[in-house]
């Protein structure tokens, strides 16, 4: 399943539920927190959408250092 939004950064590729019992802590107030079983968790794929111009000659990849 793909989905995207023109006002989204991420294209969602796959998402599924992960059956499984783990504890999570539900946040009440600033001091105190809820234990909880649960039993699923639900994974998304996605691709962080990134617009550049490839035309330009001196386009450099920002995410990679320029010490190399």
């Amino acid at each position: 399943m793909r989905d995207i939004t023109p006002k989204e950064r991420y294209l969602k590729i796959l998402e599924f539920k992960w059956f499984v019992k783990h504890v999570s802590f539900k946040k009440i107030s600033e001091t105190y927190s809820q234990k909880e079983l649960l039993e699923e968790i639900t994974v998304v794929v996605a691709l962080d959408v990134v617009e550049r111009d490839t035309r330009n000659p001196s386009f450099i990849n920002e995410s990679k250092s320029s010490d190399r």
